[in-house]
């Protein structure tokens, strides 16, 4: 006869109710795994691979016999924890519950039993697929490694694919100008050589006719020449007997201004009345200045002074120049 406590049956159910939604999580990650990166799926993935493999340890350890009533369950990776705990002390009523079992009670439990480990069974096939999808995920990735190197190698050639018809398309354009330049100078040979077959005494009666046409252009450009001189010369006779007439129509008509008519003065005359009163002026300002400065230095005295001198031996020089003017 089998003899269980509840408190194992109650721990295994447990057990197995989180390996079904650790199995339920890692399905609903798989479906969002496009969102994640490589290096994230492959983690998560290690993960959960380590903590159904743990969990499928201790149920096969602990057989379903309730050898102890008391054991803790702990299942560690770098970011998750799962621990299962049963209860410190078992109370009255589960002391009580650990005595016999009736047959009914045994055929539930082997039912139970049964799931459990068929459930076991699917959970090491889910193990199996994970790990075969582990390494086709590995196997993936580097084919993806190998696919990526490939393109790069193949983007590498293709541009230096380009790089080549690009040189050869620009030596086309080279060649294309070159065959339309010899084409030019073909046909520009061509032209040349007929004009070059051309009659010989063609040409020789060309030249004469040039060589004529020349003679003549020399002749008259002679003629020309001595006509111009001709002309030239004449022209400046004519302006020298033409500056002589205007020279002479100007004193005629200055000489009649003049004649009998004071009020115009001759202005090549030294002595007309505006140009004396200019003298006197500049006579005056110029003998006044020197005799004050001459005055002051040999004397010595004021200017007031000298000024009252020079003044009295002008009223001198005034009074008898114009008595001499009244005797005579």
């Amino acid at each position: 006869m089998i003899i269980i406590s509840s408190t194992k049956v109650h721990e295994c159910e447990e057990i197995l109710d989180r390996i079904w939604k650790i199995r339920k999580e890692y399905k609903l990650y798989h479906k969002s795994s496009d969102t994640q990166t490589e290096e994230e799926q492959k983690k998560n993935f290690k993960h959960h691979l380590k903590v159904l493999i743990k969990l499928e340890q201790l149920l096969k350890s602990s057989n379903l016999t309730g050898q102890s009533d008391e054991r803790n369950v702990l299942s560690t990776d770098d970011d998750d924890d799962i621990q299962t705990t049963n209860s410190s002390k078992p109370s009255k009523e589960e002391l009580e519950s650990d005595q016999p079992m009736d047959t009914s009670d045994i055929k539930d439990f082997e039912v139970v039993n049964l799931e459990n480990l068929e459930r076991n069974q699917d959970l090491e096939s889910q193990i199996q697929r994970l790990l075969s999808k582990n390494s086709e995920f590995e196997i993936t990735d580097a084919r993806l490694k190998e696919a990526n190197d490939t393109i790069q190698t193949l983007k590498d050639e293709n541009d230096r694919i380009q790089a080549k018809y690009k040189s050869f398309k620009d030596l086309d354009d080279r060649l294309k100008d070159s065959n339309d330049l010899i084409q030019s100078l073909t046909e520009e040979n061509e032209r040349i050589s007929k004009v070059l077959k051309s009659p010989e005494e063609k040409t020789k009666k060309m030249v004469m006719s040039l060589q004529k046409k020349l003679k003549e252009e020399v002749k008259q450009k002679d003629n020309l020449s001595t006509m111009c001189d001709k002309y030239k010369s004449a022209y400046q006779k004519l302006q020298i007997t033409n500056q002589t007439q205007e020279d002479r129509l100007s004193k005629v008509a200055g000489m009649k201004m003049k004649d009998n008519n004071p009020a115009i003065a001759d202005l090549s005359d030294p002595n007309r009345p505006e140009k004396l009163s200019e003298k006197f002026r500049e006579i005056y300002d110029n003998a006044w200045t020197n005799l004050l400065d001459a005055i002051t230095e040999k004397t010595g005295e004021s200017d007031d002074i000298c000024v009252k001198q020079i003044v009295s031996a002008l009223m001198v020089c005034t009074l008898e120049i114009l008595s001499n003017k009244l005797v005579n």
